[in-house]
């Protein structure tokens, strides 16, 4: 967000002055997400919903769960969420859940405003304390990751307006978010297309013709540089980076000034793979940026389009991710990624295919793009709204 908090006022955010002053924590109810296994997972049931699915939405990668979960922990579309852990930068947010009903993953709270306030309102209230969220957590980091802790919430002291001031608050931003709502809906379409016409082409009836390719064939692999962590920063000097951290979102506030061959920049488009941990798999629409190491870059080669490199490695790279196992962590290789075959048309279609998937492909990148115009301006009208420096 873009309200600035000085250090010493960071839990006293400026709000109007008769606006009526409470904790946060006092304003709603604070339910946290429940802890699951690798045996918890099953074949059916509900999503377990984590922050890849709160950013990303359900797919191939979400696991489910048909075991019997505490009914608090119960999701459903509307419902306010809030990821207290993580990577400050990136992982610390607010969202509306919009996708199906599931079950919370630990390390988000879900959020129930108490009545007499708007369920919206509230939302952006959070949202405009975002960056004092962000704040917290970095104070409080440890090996890269910080938390925001219920005795924050108690701490924090925020302006709650009357109900009528909340609804024309809610009136105007929710102008963007409506656009914003509305492109995601596009997207859903556009992405149920090509799955259709991958599916139709590549694994249906239609695929006569196919051969087995090695990813490596049809795919321009490119590893991320070993940039030095110590040169690293969040003040803009430099270059982004992209870190595993960074693929959920597609948005990066790391820096640095080591500068590295061109073949590791990043372009909006690209295809980009976590190798340690769950290996995300992403469409990159962040903008320029340096490739960190243990992430991998896939653009396709010769005719091989954008949409079927992407759909060909879901599935075995979600193969690989439940099947690889480690002391700790999992992590991918560049022999595991030498195994992965592609299936290609060998006929007269395969352009004309190819064509029409890399238009919904890029559509896709657009839309991505325009929402985050969209939300740039929201949040910077909202913190002028929510310090009373713009009137309704």
């Amino acid at each position: 967000m873009q309200n600035q908090i000085p250090k010493n006022d960071l839990y006293t955010p400026t709000f109007p002055p008769n606006w009526e002053r409470s904790t946060l924590y006092g304003e709603a109810q604070w339910i946290n997400g429940g802890a699951f296994r690798n045996s918890d997972f099953s074949d059916s049931g509900l999503p377990i919903i984590k922050i890849a699915e709160i950013k990303n939405g359900i797919s191939d990668q979400t696991n489910y769960t048909s075991k019997k979960i505490d009914k608090n922990i119960f999701v459903k579309p509307g419902d306010i969420l809030f990821s207290w852990s993580g990577t400050p930068e990136t992982s610390i947010d607010i969202f509306f859940w919009k996708g199906f009903e599931g079950w919370l993953n630990q390390h988000t709270f879900k959020v129930e405003p108490k009545e007499g306030i708007d369920k919206k309102f509230f939302f952006y209230l959070l949202k405009y304390l975002k960056k004092v969220f962000v704040k917290i957590a970095s104070n409080k980091m440890t090996t890269g990751l910080g938390h925001v802790t219920v005795n924050d919430l108690k701490n924090l002291i925020v302006g709650i307006p009357d109900k009528q001031y909340q609804k024309k608050i809610v009136s105007i931003l929710s102008v963007f978010d409506d656009k914003i709502e509305l492109n995601n809906k596009i997207e859903k379409t556009l992405e149920a297309v090509a799955k259709a016409i991958f599916k139709e082409w590549f694994l249906g009836a239609k695929g006569e013709n196919l051969k087995l390719k090695s990813l490596f064939d049809v795919a321009e692999i490119t590893y991320g540089y070993p940039f030095k962590s110590d040169l690293f920063s969040d003040d803009k000097n430099g270059t982004p980076v992209i870190r595993i951290r960074n693929l959920d979102g597609s948005a990066t506030s790391t820096y640095t000034t080591e500068v590295a061959d061109a073949k590791y920049k990043v372009k909006n488009g690209d295809i980009l793979i976590g190798m340690d941990g769950e290996f995300y798999i992403r469409k990159w629409f962040g903008s320029e940026a340096y490739l960190n190491q243990r992430v991998v870059r896939l653009r396709p080669r010769g005719k091989m389009s954008w949409y079927n490199l992407f759909l060909s490695v879901v599935r075995p790279i979600r193969g690989l991710q439940l099947s690889i196992s480690g002391t700790t962590v999992a992590h991918l290789s560049d022999k595991d990624l030498k195994a992965i075959k592609v299936r290609v048309i060998d006929s007269k279609n395969y352009e004309k295919v190819s064509a029409e998937l890399d238009r919904l492909y890029w559509m896709l990148i657009n839309l991505s793009l325009e929402n985050r115009k969209l939300q740039e301006t929201r949040d910077l009208i909202l913190p002028k709204l929510m310090r009373g420096e713009i009137r309704v």
